[in-house]
């Protein structure tokens, strides 16, 4: 994979970020047209065929389907882990607050 970044002329965390989208290949903003005629020069694969795949695998939504909402956050179960792994003897009153409420924020993000 390194080395296929380094003759797209990306970084190797882009290419990364690009084959592991759950919405498929990579964001239209983030995969221009120079980057479909580098990977046709290197992998020896048609324009259209690159452009073809990246449009199939990309999922867009309609009026009638809503994309699924993510899992939700079991917030108290992820305070009790953080509070288990805490090595402190003593933690400030402003510490829980906080963690407690970015916990909270996490889990009702409507």
């Amino acid at each position: 994979m390194r080395e296929l970044a380094r003759r797209i002329h990306v970084s190797q965390s882009t290419l990364w970020i690009w084959l592991h989208n759950e919405n498929g290949f990579p964001h239209p903003k983030a995969f221009k047209p120079e980057h479909v005629e580098r990977l046709n020069r290197v992998l020896r694969i048609s324009k259209r065929a690159i452009e073809r795949a990246v449009d199939a695998s990309r999922h867009v939504y309609t009026a009638r389907e809503k994309p699924l909402p993510h899992p939700p956050l079991d917030a108290f179960r992820n305070f009790i882990e953080i509070m288990e792994h805490d090595d402190r003897q003593t933690i400030s009153r402003s510490y829980v607050v906080n963690l407690a409420k970015r916990l909270y924020s996490g889990a009702f993000h409507e």
